[in-house]
């Protein structure tokens, strides 16, 4: 299972390490975190990613929640920080929204651009980087499972790492369930905030008959090779 890191106001930071990959290969420490939001982290603690290696923080939420919740990596001298909204909330995605597989699926096609951007940056970093969303679910499961698929970590554990979330976002779900949209309903807002193990399979299956693996579909959105390689090489 991946590594937990504790840092007081967060919630869900883990480190993609100790996966074993279908070759015998296993992923590397301090080398692609994954996460929730920094913004409560206190300024005293913030050394914390630094001394770890991190050089890069990823962004991933959209330009509401980067003003409502500044991220304060965003400011530290040693730490480059990218923002790349996953999709912004003028995406109509009321009819994908439903079953959450289908709006990972949506994303997959419609934020092309945005991933591209985020895996040159994940090749590209000197040192480790720290992806995160808002609660590091599904903005941050998307981008954990294409780079766990990339170096053919077993989709079973892809999905564990995925279902993972659930024992870590329990604090932050009053703060969700007190920002449902009022365009969905309760019953289904509960479905898309929950996790539920088939979803990461379904997308992974969808990559899989779509695009024949999820190299294919990297290449596809324009990731160049020399690019997947340097991320295969810091990974493994």
């Amino acid at each position: 299972m991946t590594h937990i890191h504790h840092v007081p106001g967060m919630h869900n930071l883990r480190d993609l390490s100790g996966l074993v990959t279908n070759n015998g290969r296993t992923t590397r420490p301090n080398i692609f975190w994954r996460g929730d939001s920094p913004h409560r982290v206190t300024p005293s603690d913030l050394g914390y990613f630094a001394s770890h290696n991190i050089t890069t923080v990823i962004d991933l939420r959209h330009d509401h929640e980067q003003r409502v919740a500044p991220n304060p990596l965003a400011n530290h001298a040693d730490i480059s920080y990218v923002a790349i909204p996953l999709f912004h909330v003028s995406h109509n995605t009321s009819n994908v929204i439903a079953r959450l597989d289908d709006f990972y699926i949506h994303l997959l096609e419609t934020s092309r651009a945005p991933i591209q951007q985020t895996f040159t940056q994940l090749a590209d970093a000197p040192g480790g980087t720290f992806f995160h969303c808002r609660v590091g679910k599904d903005r941050t499961g998307i981008i954990a499972a294409l780079l766990l698929d990339l170096v053919e970590v077993p989709h079973a554990h892809i999905i564990a790492d995925y279902v993972a979330t659930a024992e870590h976002i329990t604090p932050l779900l009053p703060e969700l369930r007190r920002d449902r949209p009022a365009s969905i309903d309760e019953a289904t807002y509960e479905q898309i905030i929950g996790i539920q193990s088939d979803t990461m399979g379904n997308v992974l299956t969808y990559i899989k008959k779509t695009y024949g693996s999820t190299v294919n579909y990297l290449t596809q959105i324009s990731v160049p090779a020399a690019q997947l390689t340097q991320i295969t090489h810091k990974f493994i």
